[in-house]
């Protein structure tokens, strides 16, 4: 991909910052919206420019970062200006959703699984995902990303909490660390997000390894020290793991770093 006009919403946070550094060193044009970025709204940019990729990844990225119906009715109106702008320009959307809808499937998850959304978080971006499906788009579950200059705080993967505990006291572990998730480096999705923009590909696509690691495995590969407690959260998932196939015969797209080699980089950033 190059010499593309493309729009990437969300494009300071963990994922779209990567995914803007990748975007750029192919040569495209590039406009980023971003709460950060004081000044440049989606309306602003939507009125004025045109786009042949539009990335939408400008919404809260997990469960506790969607706390409450205002924001809900704001990603789906962000969403609805998207729309209105693909009904008159008709660009490639490429959207950020998540596995978090894979709460009662089996493993592993399939993107042809029955989906349940229980929150405003998971409600959202399902939404989305049925809003989309008359459009040239595709949707990405993104399993659980990791890597270098994580920038969301407390709402961090676990790989980046366990690594940035400096073990003058244990970190929580709900349960007895023997849940799961598939792990998948930020730069490895980054590469996703811009392969399938350059496909001509639509609808529902997994991004992970296919690979499960449990936390108990995270802690020894981080060397955090960690503490069991009871679990308090009510939809908690225990176990997580992407059925790739779909996305490497439609897309070609594999994941390329293991769980291992994505944590030493880490610990070497970290000075560890």
């Amino acid at each position: 991909m190059e010499d593309k006009n493309i729009l990437v919403t969300g494009g300071m946070g963990f994922i779209g910052s990567s995914l803007v550094t990748l975007l750029r060193a192919l040569g495209n044009d590039l406009i980023v919206v971003d709460d950060m970025l004081k000044g440049i709204t989606l309306d602003s940019v939507l009125s004025d420019e045109s786009f042949d990729i539009i990335y939408h990844l400008g919404m809260p990225s997990s469960v506790s970062m969607m706390y409450y119906p205002g924001l809900f009715c704001r990603v789906i109106e962000d969403f609805h200006n998207i729309l209105a702008y693909a009904d008159i320009y008709l660009p490639k959307l490429v959207i950020a959703s998540t596995s978090s809808l894979y709460i009662n499937s089996n493993l592993p998850n399939k993107e042809t699984d029955t989906v349940y959304p229980f929150d405003y978080y998971t409600l959202s971006r399902y939404s989305i995902e049925r809003l989309s499906a008359d459009y040239n788009a595709i949707c990405l579950r993104l399993f659980s990303v990791y890597g270098e200059d994580q920038k969301k705080g407390k709402y961090a993967n676990v790989i980046t909490q366990m690594r940035l505990n400096d073990n003058n006291y244990s970190f929580e572990v709900y349960g007895n660390g023997t849940q799961t998730r598939d792990f998948i480096n930020v730069q490895d999705v980054a590469r996703a997000f811009v392969m399938v923009g350059d496909s001509d590909k639509r609808g529902v696509y997994n991004v992970g390894t296919g690979i499960e690691t449990q936390f108990n495995s995270i802690a020894d590969m981080t060397e955090c020290n960690i503490t069991y407690v009871d679990n308090p959260i009510e939809h908690y998932v225990y176990r997580s793991l992407a059925d790739t196939k779909a996305i490497q015969r439609d897309i070609g797209f594999k994941a390329e770093i293991g769980i291992e080699d994505g944590i030493k980089r880490l610990m070497v950033e970290q000075g560890k």
